[in-house]
């Protein structure tokens, strides 16, 4: 004799999954990032040397008598984490940024690669910019948004 029955089992399957779902739906993106999320294009965050900061474009770091300003990201070559690809290299990220000492400003172009060490700094007027973290990851070959990115990064003289 069979005491295992299934017959009631489909009858709460897909109410269960329509709360789940509307539940899930119910989050804000508040809910999801608590700090909430600064996509401000013009974002300004004041520091001391040595201190971690992330910097989105068009975003600046501001120290005493040095700024560095995001300006854009120019590629974005990282091997996806999720796609199925064979790649042949990390890939790299490349980006503009303009670095003002003492009232003088210059542009650059910098890339990181993500398998040499030694790109994740750079050096200039006596300063020396340690590229801590490039977000979001690329997950996938789809163009990351430039507003998402965020370089994490840190100032020493």
């Amino acid at each position: 004799m069979n005491t295992f029955s299934n017959k009631g089992l489909g009858n709460w399957i897909l109410p269960a999954l329509i709360a789940v779902v509307f539940a899930l739906s119910a989050c804000g993106e508040d809910d999801i990032y608590p700090e909430g999320r600064n996509t401000s294009k013009s974002e300004t965050k004041t520091s001391n040397l040595g201190d971690t900061l992330s910097v989105g474009v068009n975003g600046s770091a501001v120290l005493s008598g040095f700024e560095f300003t995001l300006d854009a990201i120019t590629e974005d070559s990282r091997c996806p984490t999720k796609a199925f690809i064979l790649c042949v290299w990390a890939g790299q990220v490349a980006f503009d940024f303009t670095v003002t000492v003492d009232g003088v400003s210059e542009t650059f172009n910098h890339a990181v690669s993500i398998d040499k060490p030694e790109t994740f700094e750079f050096s200039t007027k006596g300063y020396t910019i340690h590229f801590v973290e490039i977000t979001p990851e690329k997950e996938d070959v789809d163009p990351i948004d430039e507003s998402e990115y965020r370089i994490s990064l840190y100032i020493l003289k």
